[in-house]
């Protein structure tokens, strides 16, 4: 049975962290300095953006190939979007989030996320990630019944492709 969150924690939670984050700022200010205190949380945000740039640029290339092969999102994938969570943690301004996103730049820790998210929700993990094409069926009696209005489905005798240069769709 999973466990439930009561939804009156959520404010407490949230004022916590608020409160937590801005004692680390006031910490960390009264050790080093507000100056350099400010300028690392922009570096902090500038490596962020950096960072999450560089995560992003073969992001969608992976995507496209676990579709073109039919299969789970494979490990890398979800190990990037790991990463690029930690990412946008560094651009939010604050040392905790900061602290959270370095810590999930650790590869023992995507691994350590990667295997709770699998065994936490297998289910919801495997209906969430997978890309495949719909079945192709035989018999018209195979497919599942739609409801109507939802989708115009064309069976494969129905379908035949016209030139397109007397389409009366172009434009003239």
């Amino acid at each position: 049975m999973p466990l439930r969150f009561p939804l009156f924690w959520a404010p407490l939670i949230v004022f916590g962290y608020i409160f937590i984050e801005i004692a680390a700022f006031i910490f960390v200010g009264g050790k080093i300095g507000i100056v350099p205190t400010l300028l690392l949380v922009f570096a902090s945000s500038l490596a962020g953006i950096r960072l999450l740039q560089t995560m992003l640029q073969g992001f969608s290339a992976q995507i496209k190939a676990a579709i073109r092969h039919n299969r789970l999102a494979d490990t890398a994938v979800i190990r990037r979007l790991i990463g690029c969570l930690g990412a946008v943690l560094l651009i939010a301004p604050g040392f905790i989030s900061s602290l959270c996103g370095l810590v999930m730049l650790v590869p023992a820790v995507r691994d350590y996320l990667l295997a709770y998210i699998r065994r936490r929700g297998s289910s919801a993990y495997r209906a969430s990630f997978t890309f495949r094409a719909r079945p192709a069926a035989e018999d018209k009696e195979e497919r599942r019944p739609r409801q109507p209005g939802k989708l115009i489905d064309l069976e494969p005798e129905n379908y035949h492709a016209r030139d397109p240069e007397n389409s009366p769709w172009r434009r003239r």
